[in-house]
């Protein structure tokens, strides 16, 4: 998954997974990034950090669909 900056045209980071990554979700006001793949596993990424801060098995089959709260 690369990290892109909209207003320069620039690829800020790339994430390496192993699996395919099924769904991807932003929570700007933190400045997380979730994602949840085939490997059945939710990551935690902190976009200003660049790194995986969290991962976990979530699921026993691959997430195709994930909603992340304040909770």
């Amino acid at each position: 998954m690369r990290q892109w900056d909209v207003l320069t045209g620039v690829c800020q980071n790339i994430f390496k997974f192993a699996d395919p990554i099924s769904v991807t979700r932003i929570k700007e006001d933190i400045n997380f990034m979730f994602t949840a793949s085939w490997d059945k596993m939710v990551r935690v990424i902190d976009l200003e950090k660049q790194l995986v801060i969290k991962s976990f098995v979530a699921s026993k089959e691959t997430i195709k669909e994930l909603l992340v709260t304040g909770d």
